[in-house]
This record gives structure tokens, C-alpha cells and sequence, in this order.
């Protein structure tokens, strides 16, 4: 069995934090804190964490962690279209 998608996975994480009005830990910026290289991947990872760099550091997080649900992206909205929604689907 594949691993899924982990962008998939943190968005229905994400989805069960908005519904449950939980809001991710804020982690400062791992490069200006001084944080070991080999710990951006797991915080990357992480659903639980956001934030992750500064403005400055951004090419040099994601030169080593490429996923961006956790610091980029922006906050799970249930009014927003994701490309995964079907066109014209109604909202509950």
C-alpha cells in the first residue's frame, strides 16, 4: 500500500482543527532559531505546527523541506475553491 499524499492528509488534519476551532502550534523561524537542518523535514511534516521560517529564510527552508501546507499556504477556509472541490458544489 502507497503512503498518501501528505498534503491530503494535512489538509483533512487541518479541516478537523477549524471545525474544532484548535489552532496549530506557531513555530518561529527554524533557520533564525538555530534549529538543525535535519529537524525542518519532521516540523515540514508536522499538521500540528505552523509558521516554520521568516520571510527571508523561505528559499532556504524550502531548499530542504519542499512541503508548504504548514507555512505558505494559507489557512484552511471552508469557503475557499480548492482544485479538489467539484465546480458549483454547494457548502454546507
Amino acid at each position: 500500500m502507497q503512503n498518501p499524499d501528505m498534503s491530503i492528509v494535512a489538509l483533512f488534519y487541518k479541516a478537523s482543527r477549524f471545525a474544532d476551532e484548535e489552532s496549530p502550534e506557531e513555530v518561529a523561524c527554524v533557520v533564525c532559531g538555530g534549529v538543525p537542518v535535519t529537524q525542518w523535514k519532521v516540523l515540514g511534516f508536522d499538521p500540528c505546527k505552523a509558521g516554520l521560517h521568516c520571510a527571508a529564510h523561505k528559499d532556504e527552508f524550502h531548499s530542504v523541506c519542499e512541503l508548504t501546507y504548514n507555512c505558505c499556504d494559507e489557512p484552511y477556509d471552508p469557503d475557499r475553491d480548492y482544485e479538489w472541490r467539484v465546480p458549483n458544489e454547494p457548502q454546507e
